[in-house]
């Protein structure tokens, strides 16, 4: 109603009889043949301000709530087509009004149908999507290596539309026929949410003796990918997805045969993972674990991380801390989480 007020406050001013007014006198003088003939009528209004001030208000009032109203729409047209959501998402990461300012001229340099193809293949950019970028690259333009976080955010794009992972997450058929042989063997899987309503992602290593075919075990960086875009998924979803996921890594079994042959498996999506899914990970806790595994870690694994991820890495190697820290966190212990795993139902439910 309040929109209304304008444009009708400017149809009543503007509907004047032809010829002069005043409003001290009451007098209108209508021109009839060259002469005039004065007549005695009843003032409309008798506020002082002329008729003409009045109509001039009323009708900058109707422009004013016009070019509202279209800015509002051009507004809505531009988040709808170019995906501008998650600023409030990218506010409530505490980002100091330099970093938003880096978004947001970020935002504009992305041009339109970058946007729509990276929309196209799962990958809304968002604020909040920018900003692990930017993490990265510690606030920088640019990466220490010269290149531009502008170009790694292309990089992405054309990354995701060759590899094609994302139409494992929603094409069923296409998870069964690459996935399906190395899925069920447990390896590696998604165990909903943390109570701090983190996306968590768990692993078990020893699963890697059950794998025989060279085809499932070629599978395996692709299933650890998928399980990182479903766990994404997840958090979009829930409302979660500024937060990062944390991944549990159950080393029970595991022996140094065992462990090189996990390594060498997953080894291929890890240079993937650094470059493509920037600044995801909140916390990897190795469970279970043994010196062996501990030296492995630093000798094979630690090298291909950078400084931050080192720091989120944590090992429990009590098994009654690996039980109380998973019933804290999770509610649900490891073996409880690999019994109710059920790799048919799991294949078939959409992220």
């Amino acid at each position: 109603m309040r929109r209304l007020i304008p444009l009708w406050w400017a149809v009543v001013a503007t509907s004047e009889i032809p010829g002069r007014y005043s409003a001290h006198s009451g007098t209108l003088r209508l021109p009839r043949g060259g002469a005039t003939s004065p007549c005695h009528v009843e003032p409309l209004m008798t506020a002082t301000p002329s008729r003409f001030l009045r109509t001039r208000t009323a009708c900058k009032l109707l422009l004013i709530s016009w070019l509202e109203i279209w800015l509002r729409m051009i507004m809505w047209i531009r988040t709808k087509v170019f995906g501008s959501a998650g600023t409030r998402d990218a506010q409530d990461l505490g980002l100091s009004p330099l970093q938003l300012a880096k978004i947001r001229t970020l935002q504009c340099e992305l041009d339109s149908q970058t946007k729509i193809r990276a929309q196209a293949v799962g990958f809304d950019l968002t604020d909040v999507q920018l900003a692990r970028y930017f993490e990265t690259a510690r606030w920088e333009t640019h990466y220490s290596d010269g290149n531009s976080v502008l170009q790694s955010i292309i990089n992405t794009v054309e990354w995701r539309e060759s590899r094609g992972i994302w139409r494992l997450v929603t094409n069923q058929n296409a998870r069964k026929a690459r996935l399906w042989e190395c899925l069920q063997s447990g390896i590696c899987f998604t165990a909903g949410c943390d109570k701090s309503g983190r996306p968590s992602i768990f692993v078990n290593p020893a699963a890697i003796a059950t794998i025989r075919s060279s085809s499932a075990l070629n599978a395996v960086p692709d299933l650890v990918l998928y399980t990182v875009e479903r766990a994404e998924v997840s958090a979009v979803n829930s409302g979660r997805h500024g937060k990062g996921m944390v991944v549990y890594i159950d080393c029970a079994g595991c022996g140094p045969s065992i462990l090189r042959r996990f390594v060498s498996a997953i080894l291929p999506c890890f240079g993937e993972l650094a470059t493509h899914y920037p600044d995801r990970l909140a916390m990897v806790s190795v469970l279970n674990t043994s010196r062996a595994v501990a030296w492995a870690y630093k000798v094979l694994v630690a090298p291909f991380l950078t400084a931050g991820t080192r720091a989120k890495v944590r090992f429990v190697q009590d098994p009654e801390q690996v039980h109380r820290a998973l019933l804290a966190e999770l509610g649900r212990d490891g073996p409880h989480l690999e019994s109710n795993f059920d790799p048919g139902a799991y294949i078939k439910m959409e992220a």
